[in-house]
């Protein structure tokens, strides 16, 4: 349906690839690349469509020899307390500590929905055993940081919301109807 809808917008892509069914983004993404040679791979997923492309680039600088990297921004009040929203804790050297859709005791960051991985580490991340953390929290990048593996994070000025609910989504179409 995607790749229908970008023809109809007459969208050029360099590389359409449709995948089999996955458990979540990360593994869609490596099998979308697998025998392609990138220096970088960025998965900013969907449900992020109002996201500053500033911040792909922040990402991008913010990798470095890290695995891979992501971005946060400051959290909103109405969003402390929305398990939707997914909350990022920090290491001093700006790294993830955590990650939680539970408000933690420390200061805390809105993590947004924006991956860059190193391709080495993206084929690795897929074979390494979904976690406690991941599953109980449905948030896959656990996996790393339960393995051991730093993410970087990016921080950047606060971007629109996430759509994560059909509340959200409706109020999104209807600013861009």
């Amino acid at each position: 349906e995607i790749a229908d809808c970008c023809e109809g917008l007459e969208v050029k892509f360099d590389l359409i690839v449709m995948t089999a069914e996955h458990t979540n983004g990360t593994s869609r993404v490596a099998e979308a690349v697998q025998g392609v040679s990138y220096d970088l791979i960025v998965n900013l997923q969907g449900d992020e469509p109002e996201l500053d492309p500033a911040v792909i680039d922040a990402v991008v600088s913010a990798i470095g020899d890290h695995p891979m990297a992501t971005a946060c921004c400051e959290l909103l009040d109405d969003e402390m307390d929305d398990e939707n929203v997914v909350k990022v804790v920090l290491h001093e050297d700006g790294t993830a500590k955590d990650f939680s859709r539970e408000m933690p005791d420390e200061q805390a960051y809105r993590h947004l929905g924006l991956y860059v991985y190193q391709p080495a580490f993206l084929q690795k991340f897929i074979d390494l055993a979904p976690t406690e953390h991941e599953m109980s929290r449905k948030l896959e990048q656990m996996r790393a940081i339960d393995h051991g593996y730093s993410i970087a994070v990016a921080k950047v000025d606060v971007q629109a919301g996430g759509i994560d609910t059909p509340q959200q989504y409706a109020e999104f179409v209807t600013r861009h109807s």
